[in-house]
């Protein structure tokens, strides 16, 4: 078997086999786990994201002011606002101190009803 090589010396054994080899990073859409696929904002994104629109507006803080204070971009607190994104535990319950609403003032007008 014969070694074919190229100007800079020998190629690389996939490079020699013609296989294509995927760059590293970001898999494609078609392999998102089921919990990435699942990651679906809903209602309750909503009304979280517009009570803390309505909190924020309340206390006169901009969006820029909140996002600093938070270490996020003001387009990211936007996108939480409008319901676009889903907000995380952890970051749900530094707002809430930041906005200094107990977590739960977020999901009011949902507690005590059911899922059918």
């Amino acid at each position: 078997m014969t070694e074919r090589s190229s100007e800079g010396g020998i190629q690389p054994a996939h490079a020699r086999a013609g296989k294509h080899r995927e760059p590293i990073g970001r898999r494609p859409s078609r392999h998102r786990s089921a919990s990435q696929r699942a990651r679906k904002t809903d209602d309750l994104d909503l009304l979280i994201g517009k009570r803390l629109r309505e909190r924020r507006i309340l206390l006169a803080i901009t969006q820029e002011d909140l996002a600093r204070r938070i270490g996020l971009s003001f387009q990211q607190l936007q996108k939480y606002e409008v319901g676009e994104n889903r907000i995380s535990a952890a970051r749900l319950f530094k707002l809430s101190e930041i906005l200094e609403v107990p977590i739960t003032w977020f999901f009011r007008p949902f507690m005590g009803r059911r899922e059918p």
